[in-house]
């Protein structure tokens, strides 16, 4: 994997999804550990196969909710708050897909899920994870592609 250009178009993805979406300026970060629930992810199946997790406090996602919504989070249905999330990690997905390859590269990508229980994944060492701050409260987003199956 060319960490360097995932890194770019990541850095990018990350900065206008959240941007456009949820009103929020985000910016690239050290690495350091994220307190989280559950992880939302979202697989990639063309133009290559691969996975983008998005993991975020309590605090983050209901800063990023409450700001779509434009409602209280206490205000909103479970449904609502997981369908808001999942949809920003789509566009952050596609974003993401469309400045690594181009604007003229279809791609596919999965419906975005939620994993509760982190044994549900797979081995996160062969994930780059990168971190990011969101007017003080830090993400973090773990990528893996599969490059050598990669149709671009």
């Amino acid at each position: 994997m060319d960490v360097e250009k995932i890194k770019t178009s990541l850095d990018a993805a990350v900065m206008q999804s959240f941007g456009d979406m949820a009103f929020i300026d985000v910016v690239s970060t050290e690495p350091q550990a994220v307190d989280h629930g559950q992880i939302m992810i979202l697989e990639i199946t063309k133009p290559t196969r691969g996975e983008i997790y998005l993991i975020m406090s309590k605090e983050g996602k209901q800063q990023a909710v409450e700001n779509i919504h434009g409602d209280s989070w206490d205000q909103l249905t479970p449904a609502q708050i997981d369908d808001c999330l999942l949809e920003l990690l789509n566009v952050l997905g596609g974003n993401f897909l469309s400045d690594y390859y181009g604007e003229n590269v279809s791609y596919s990508l999965s419906f975005p899920q939620v994993i509760f229980d982190e044994s549900e994944l797979p081995d996160l060492n062969e994930f780059v994870k990168f971190t990011y701050d969101a007017e003080d409260v830090p993400f973090s987003v773990a990528i893996k592609l599969d490059l050598e199956g990669a149709h671009a």
